[in-house]
């Protein structure tokens, strides 16, 4: 199971893994074992949350949509 979420960097080479925090600024901030990072979103070429962390899909019910 994964259990980190994932940074790809777009130079296609780095990666890091940890949690991710947070959206702002233009900015992702993750929580990682070397300590915490923020990187530019133009910086990042894929996000893979972990799917432990992942939010379940809710059973529908049709009679009652909004």
């Amino acid at each position: 199971m994964d259990e980190q979420d994932i940074v790809l960097l777009a130079n296609g080479t780095d990666r890091f893994a940890g949690k991710v925090g947070g959206f702002g600024d233009g900015k992702v901030t993750m929580e990682g074992k070397y300590g915490r990072f923020r990187f530019e979103l133009a910086d990042i070429a894929e996000i893979r949350f972990a799917r432990n962390r992942l939010a379940e899909e809710s059973a529908r019910d049709p009679g009652n949509l909004t």
